[in-house]
């Protein structure tokens, strides 16, 4: 048996101290909630629930889109669906102008999601997927749901757990209540007898950090660190563009701990 990890960092600020934190699986969505962020995890991994978020979150879109969810076997329109949200002034979600920035991954053609090859083949588990009637949110071989959360001394934590064919795979996605980011930590385990070759994992997402507040899509997007550097990490940053472009940022980063 061999593991292989990736660890992800989705960045909206740097944050200080909070005091909110829970943790819930709803269906087969798992929401996420501290004092300045909160995230909704779809049932194939991805960020951007295909359920409602629950009462007491903040979700965030101009218009309505349409979700179909696996478990519940129905199609919803809804305003109230969430993948990211982030109050970047850590000042509370009704103050400040604008209050709280996101959905930064939902609004218009929503796009986020991650992908795995292995020995050539490649299955994807893309949010889009869901917008289609009798989805299972995946292609190829793939398979797997979200299957558990935690909440104490200020982390909350979900868990998503599948495979395609001998290769496990892991995903937990960790908030912690004191910052403005979370992370995802990928786990790959070959559970079979024969070497699994040429494994690749890809992330992805449209960043949509400021359309709910100015009506814009658009943002200006920066290859921040590129391999190889000495601390051996990975960042693309995302900026809006309209009135509140300086604080209206998105980061997608890894780090090669090999």
């Amino acid at each position: 048996m061999k593991l292989l990890r990736f660890i992800l960092l989705v960045v909206c600020l740097s944050g200080v101290t909070g005091m909110r934190l829970y943790a819930q699986l709803t269906g087969d969505c798992v929401f996420l909630q501290g004092a300045f962020v909160e995230v909704g995890v779809a049932p194939n991994g991805g960020f951007g629930s295909t359920l409602p978020a629950p009462s007491g979150y903040h979700p965030n879109l101009s218009a309505s889109i349409n979700f179909w969810d696996p478990g519940a076997g129905t199609m919803t329109s809804s305003t109230n669906f969430l993948g990211f949200v982030a109050d970047f002034g850590r000042d509370g979600w009704t103050t400040g102008t604008p209050p709280f920035f996101g959905d930064y991954y939902l609004p218009g053609s929503p796009q986020e999601g991650w992908a795995i090859e292995v020995n050539g083949v490649r299955s994807t588990a893309y949010i889009p997927r869901y917008q289609f009637s009798g989805a299972s949110g995946y292609s190829g071989t793939l398979t797997g749901t979200n299957t558990g959360y935690s909440s104490g001394s200020g982390i909350s934590k979900g868990v998503w757990t599948g495979a395609q064919g001998a290769l496990a795979i892991r995903q937990t996605t960790t908030l912690d209540t004191s910052k403005l980011y979370f992370t995802v930590n990928v786990v790959l385990t070959n559970t079979g007898t024969t070497a699994l070759t040429n494994i690749y994992y890809f992330r992805t997402v449209d960043p949509d950090n400021e359309q709910t507040r100015t009506g814009s899509f658009n943002t200006n997007n920066t290859i921040t660190y590129q391999l190889p550097n000495p601390g051996s990490k990975v960042l693309v940053s995302a900026v809006g563009t309209g009135a509140f472009a300086s604080n209206a940022y998105l980061g997608l980063g890894t780090k090669d701990c090999r």
